[in-house]
């Protein structure tokens, strides 16, 4: 007895999969006013870690830094955190450079496919560009 599939059942699962938010991106208004970012990000190297340091209550965790910019830095995170939180950021810049703690607050805090959170976070000041270069080697 033959019986009937649905045509997402007949379908081998492809390489060029799409992830759901990414499908979602494509129905936004177009009358939806984004935020332009005035820096550029830059993606940092592989795994590198932050020690994230939340003030407020003297919690510590790490978090893998995705990208950084002068005025911020995208975070991967465990969980999720509130936005308006201020944070500090430690960050190594080398094997003989001593880390460098970074101040800012939370912006945002986005749930990513594989329940890891995104997070981004806006510097109390700038950073200069020695000190960007030096986070990013």
């Amino acid at each position: 007895m033959d019986r009937f599939l649905h045509p997402l059942e007949e379908r081998p699962v492809s390489a060029s999969f799409i992830p759901v938010e990414g499908e979602l991106t494509l129905f936004r208004p177009k009358k939806f006013k984004i935020k332009k970012r005035v820096e550029t990000r830059y993606r940092s190297g592989p795994a590198t870690l932050g020690k994230v340091t939340f003030p407020q209550n003297d919690q510590v965790l790490e978090a893998v830094v995705h990208n950084i910019s002068r005025t911020g830095i995208g975070l991967n995170m465990p969980f999720a955190v509130e936005v308006g939180q201020e944070i500090a950021i430690t960050i190594r810049t080398g094997l003989l450079k001593p880390p460098q703690r970074l101040v800012g607050r939370i912006v945002h805090a986005t749930e990513e496919v594989d329940k890891s959170w995104r997070v981004g976070c806006e510097f109390s000041e700038p950073l200069n560009e020695v000190l960007l270069e030096e986070l990013l080697e």
